[in-house]
């Protein structure tokens, strides 16, 4: 199914948007990284 697999990238949104389609995207060099990011929320409830 790699020929069926499309990644629509839009890039520099802050001046002028372009897109580029990349098919089966694992096989065209792209470099990859992964980024996590832990995001602490805290709530406060109250009854009267």
């Amino acid at each position: 199914m790699k020929e069926r697999f499309f990644l629509f990238v839009v890039k520099n949104f802050r001046e002028s948007p372009f897109h580029e389609v990349f098919q089966d995207p694992l096989s065209t060099g792209i470099s990859f990284s992964r980024k996590e990011r832990v995001t602490i929320q805290v709530t406060w409830l109250a009854s009267v």
